[in-house]
């Protein structure tokens, strides 16, 4: 049984705890993204997060992209953005780039 609040596991619709936070940690990824841009975007159809109720203008958010060998062979590679509330690192949702 899964532990909820272990975010080292994945969960059934999200991504491997290990490459959320490789995505976040990646400056040059993050760089290349304008996150001020993404929250006017997105905010405004964002939900308070649902372990931790934190609101949506409380949310951090940061360029997702899944690792290299998830695109290779036309796999399931996927990139876009991702809310994410702090301090208690709940990632919930994904917002598909276009």
């Amino acid at each position: 049984m899964q532990d909820d609040n272990d975010l080292t596991q994945p969960e059934s619709d999200q991504f491997p705890w290990v490459d959320v936070e490789e995505a976040r940690n990646r400056t040059e990824l993050q760089a290349e993204h304008d996150a001020r841009r993404a929250r006017a975007l997105y905010q405004e159809g964002a939900r308070s997060c649902p372990k931790c109720d934190a609101s949506p203008q409380n949310l951090a958010w940061f360029y997702f992209e899944s690792p290299q060998w998830t695109w290779e062979g036309a796999l399931c590679g996927r990139a876009g953005w991702m809310p994410f509330a702090t301090p208690a690192m709940c990632r919930w949702t994904f917002s598909w780039s276009a």
